[in-house]
C-alpha cells in the first residue's frame, strides 16, 4: 500500500479537493514528503455520490511544482529559428513565427502567454520546440486554437512554464478500489535546486486529470511540505547534476508567487515576507496587512484565536490547513472572499457590499447583517451565547449547503431571522439540530422574531428538535403569514408553526426520530 491519496471531484475549491477518504470529503493538508525519497503513491476518486472510477479517465498526471512557475533563463528554439529568450516580447516572437511559419500577429495575453494569429487564411504547421536550454528546466507548448482552413485564419497559444520538480504521468497501475498507483521520484535535479540549502520548503501538490474527450480538469491544488533527508541514501537512480543552487537563486527559488504563509511556531511578524514560504508570520493580523487582491494566506497548524478578529480584504483568500485554529472574522468592507477551513470563533458581516464563502466550520455563531455568506460542509454547534448558530438581519443572505449547524442552547433555536429581515435563507442537504431542552420546555429549528419579506427556501433538509411536558417543539415558527418554499423533502420531528404555509415539495413528519 502506497500512500493514499482521496480527490474530491466536486470540490468547492482547489484548496479543499484533498479530502480525508472516501466517504469524509473534509479538506486535508498534503501528507509532508523528503527530498531524495521514491514514493509509491495510491490515488482514488471520490464525489458526493462516492466512490468514482479514475480508471477510466486516459490521462492521470500528479505533479509537485511551483505554481504559475516561469523560467528565470536561457534561451530555446523554434525550427530554425535559435535563440529566443526565455521572456520573449510579443514582437520577437512575431518576428519568429513570421519567419518559421507566415506572417502573423502575436499578443501577449500573459507573462509568458502568447496568442498568435495567422495573418492570411489556411492550415499552418507547427515547428519543432526545442526548450533545453531554458532554466530551470522548462517546456514551450504550442497548442491550435482555432483549425485554419480555406475561409479560417488559424490561432494557437503558446505557452512557456517551468517544468513540474516531480511528476506521475503515464506509469500508472490500476489497483483495487477503482484507484490508481504511481511511484513519485523525489530525487529530481528540480526538487535539490527547489531545497537549496533550507531543510525544508513549501510548493505546491496538483492532481489533473484528461478524460476521453480531451478535456482537462484540475482536482485540486494544495501545499506541500518537502524536507531535507537524514540519512541521505536517496532514491536509486537520482537524477545527476552538477551544481547547486546559488544564494541569490535561492531566494527566487522560494518564492511562492501570490502565497503567503503563517505558522504559530516559526513564523515571525518582523521578518515575515509576502510569497516566501521560509520567512512566516506568525500572526493572522500582520499577514493580512501584507496582503494584497489574488494572494492566498496559508495558515499551518496552530491557535491564532487569541487575535482580534479579522476584517477580511477584497480578493485575499484564507487557507486554514487542518490543525489551525483561526481568529474570528468581523467583515464590514467591501470584500469578496474565500475562506478554507474552519474559523475559530465567530463570523459576522455588516456591509451589503460583502460577499464570503466558507468552506468549513465556524467555533461559535455566524451573524449576518448584511452581505451575502455562502457556507458549504460545515458542522459546528453553539450554546446560544450572544447569538443562535445562525443569525439573519437587515438584508443579510446565508446559503447552507451540506452542513449540519446544531443549537445546545436550552430551549433554542438554530437559526433566528431578526425583525424586518429582507433577505435571504437557502438550505440544500442539511440539518438544523435543536434538541436541549429543560422541563416544559421546547425548541425550534427556525424561528422568525417578527413578519418580515426575507425569502426562505429549503432543498432536502432535516430539523430535528424537541419538547418536554408543557413544551410545543416547532421545525419553523413565525408569530404572523410567512410562506417557506422546499423542494424535494423536509423531514422534521415537529410541525410547522400554523402561521407558516410551505409551498412545493413534501414534509414529512416523524416524532420518533430524535438523535
Amino acid at each position: 500500500m502506497g500512500l493514499q491519496i482521496y480527490a474530491n471531484i466536486d470540490r468547492t475549491s482547489l484548496q479543499r479537493g484533498l479530502v480525508q477518504s472516501v466517504a469524509n470529503l473534509n479538506p486535508r493538508a498534503a501528507a509532508s514528503m523528503v527530498a531524495g525519497d521514491q514514493t509509491v503513491v495510491d490515488v482514488f476518486l471520490t464525489g458526493q455520490d462516492g466512490l468514482q472510477n479514475i480508471q477510466d479517465y486516459p490521462t492521470r498526471r500528479l505533479g509537485i511544482g511551483t505554481l504559475n512557475a516561469r523560467p528565470t533563463g536561457g534561451t530555446w528554439d523554434l525550427g530554425a529559428e535559435t535563440g529566443l529568450a526565455y521572456n520573449i516580447s510579443a514582437a520577437a516572437l512575431d518576428t519568429a513565427i513570421t519567419a518559421e511559419v507566415a506572417a502573423c500577429t502575436v499578443t501577449e495575453l500573459a507573462s509568458f502567454v502568447y496568442k498568435v494569429t495567422f495573418d492570411a487564411n489556411g492550415a499552418q504547421s507547427i515547428p519543432t520546440v526545442d526548450a533545453t536550454g531554458l532554466t530551470p528546466s522548462s517546456t514551450v507548448n504550442i497548442q491550435r486554437l482555432v483549425d485554419g482552413d480555406g475561409s479560417t485564419k488559424e490561432e494557437w497559444l503558446v505557452r512557456i512554464f517551468q517544468n513540474p520538480i516531480a511528476l506521475i504521468d503515464a506509469s500508472w497501475t490500476n489497483i483495487t478500489g477503482s484507484g490508481i498507483r504511481g511511484a513519485l521520484n523525489l530525487g529530481t535535479e528540480g526538487v535539490y535546486d527547489l531545497l537549496g540549502d533550507s531543510t525544508s520548503v513549501t510548493t505546491t501538490i496538483e492532481l489533473e486529470l484528461t478524460d476521453a474527450n480531451g478535456d482537462i480538469q484540475t482536482i485540486f491544488q494544495s501545499p506541500i511540505t518537502i524536507t531535507g533527508e537524514v540519512i541521505g541514501q536517496g532514491v536509486t537512480g537520482v537524477a545527476t547534476f552538477d551544481n547547486y543552487v546559488t544564494s541569490s537563486q535561492l531566494t527566487a527559488a522560494n518564492l511562492r508567487g501570490n502565497l503567503i504563509f503563517v505558522d504559530a511556531v516559526n513564523g515571525s511578524d518582523s521578518t515575515g515576507t509576502a510569497g516566501r514560504a521560509d520567512l512566516p508570520f506568525l500572526t493572522c493580523t500582520a499577514a493580512l496587512a501584507a496582503a494584497s487582491s489574488g494572494d492566498l494566506i496559508v495558515v499551518r497548524p496552530g491557535d491564532y484565536s487569541g487575535e482580534s478578529a479579522l476584517a477580511g480584504a477584497d480578493g485575499v483568500n484564507w487557507l486554514f490547513l487542518d490543525g489551525a485554529t483561526s481568529p474570528s472574522f468581523n467583515v464590514s468592507g467591501a470584500f469578496t472572499f474565500t475562506i478554507d477551513g474552519d474559523v475559530g470563533g465567530f463570523l459576522s458581516m455588516a456591509t451589503s457590499a460583502v460577499s464570503v464563502t466558507l468552506n468549513g466550520s465556524v467555533g461559535s455563531y455566524v451573524s449576518v447583517t448584511n452581505g451575502n455568506l455562502n457556507i458549504n460542509q460545515a458542522e459546528w454547534s453553539h450554546d446560544g451565547t450572544t447569538r443562535e448558530p445562525i443569525y439573519l438581519g437587515a438584508s443579510g443572505s446565508l446559503n447552507l449547503r451540506d452542513s449540519n449547524v446544531t443549537s445546545t442552547e436550552s430551549g433554542g433555536s438554530v437559526v433566528l431571522f431578526g425583525s424586518g429581515w429582507s433577505g435571504s435563507f437557502f438550505g440544500k442537504n442539511s440539518e438544523l439540530i435543536a434538541t436541549t431542552v429543560a422541563t416544559n420546555e421546547a425548541t425550534n429549528g427556525v424561528s422568525y422574531s417578527a413578519p418580515n419579506t426575507g425569502t426562505v427556501q429549503l432543498k432536502d433538509c432535516t430539523i430535528i428538535t424537541a419538547q418536554d411536558g408543557t413544551g410545543t417543539a416547532k421545525s419553523i415558527d413565525a408569530p404572523a403569514a410567512q410562506t417557506v418554499y422546499i423542494q424535494g423533502t423536509l423531514s422534521q420531528t415537529h410541525d410547522v408553526d400554523s402561521d407558516i404555509t410551505l409551498a412545493g415539495g413534501a414534509s414529512i413528519t416523524n416524532t420518533n426520530f430524535t438523535a
